[in-house]
């Protein structure tokens, strides 16, 4: 059930032509965000944040060496 709901999550990002989506913003009161950046795609389930970045002014690219810089492995 949790797979197909993260399956459809990204459809629907996709056909939105977005790269970010959060379960909220579709009406499922779910701590779930699904990301595709470049390729790179992200579900999250539950995500803790514990380190925040200013993005202002960053480029998609530096966004994505700073993933790897932490080592979130995308995979």
């Amino acid at each position: 059930q949790l797979k197909e709901l993260i399956e459809n999550m990204f459809e629907t990002m996709h056909q939105a032509q977005g790269i970010g989506l959060a379960a909220p913003q579709i009406g499922i009161l779910k701590s779930i965000a699904v990301v595709d950046v470049n390729g790179i795609k992200l579900d999250l389930i539950n995500p803790e944040i514990v380190y925040t970045y200013n993005l202002e002014g960053v480029e998609e690219k530096d966004l994505i060496d700073a993933l790897e810089k932490l080592n979130i492995d995308a995979n």
